[in-house]
């Protein structure tokens, strides 16, 4: 198929780096970063009321740790775009820590709430902030796939970032 010169987006039969340029882009992730905190934040709050402060105090500060790292990484990542620069194994980095981050998140409800955290919406009442955290519990695995798997990001970051060989 022939594409006209006029809808040619960077060097004729460079367009794998195209692609890979745009998902350096999209694996910078500071939304990601800061729903973790905001959710953390909402744990936080449940905890205090519920009386399960002396119970849950250390994994939501571990997971606030977290969250904020994510948040600091993915600001140094807005800041390479700023200046004109393109994230590469940063971007991997970022989009590594916070999906596996995401992924230790949902296993700490669960390990918090019980398996109830995996009722969906109109579970007969039974399911914990109508359902949400359900929803977020079926998207933690595919987080850690969509936009490159956390093996891909590895290799990336082993490859681009450390300068170790393919292999």
């Amino acid at each position: 198929m022939q594409v006209p010169s006029a809808n040619l987006i960077g060097e004729e039969n460079r367009g794998w780096y195209v692609a890979m340029t745009t998902l350096d882009f999209e694996r910078s992730g500071i939304s990601g970063t800061v729903s973790l905190q905001q959710d953390v934040l909402d744990l936080v709050g449940f905890a205090k009321e519920a009386g399960k402060w002396e119970q849950w105090g250390a994994r939501l500060a571990d997971l606030y740790v977290g969250a904020e790292v994510g948040r600091m990484m993915s600001i140094q990542i807005a800041s390479l775009q700023e200046r004109g620069e393109v994230p590469n194994h940063e971007a991997s980095v970022v989009k590594l820590f916070s999906s596996e981050l995401g992924q230790n998140f949902a296993n700490q409800r669960v390990l918090m709430f019980g398996l109830s955290v995996i009722l969906r919406e109109g579970s007969n009442g039974h399911e914990i902030h109508d359902g949400r955290y359900a929803v977020n519990y079926m998207g933690v695995i595919p987080s850690t796939i969509a936009g490159g798997s956390s093996e891909v990001q590895r290799n990336i970051i082993a490859t681009r970032g450390l300068g170790l060989p393919r292999g």
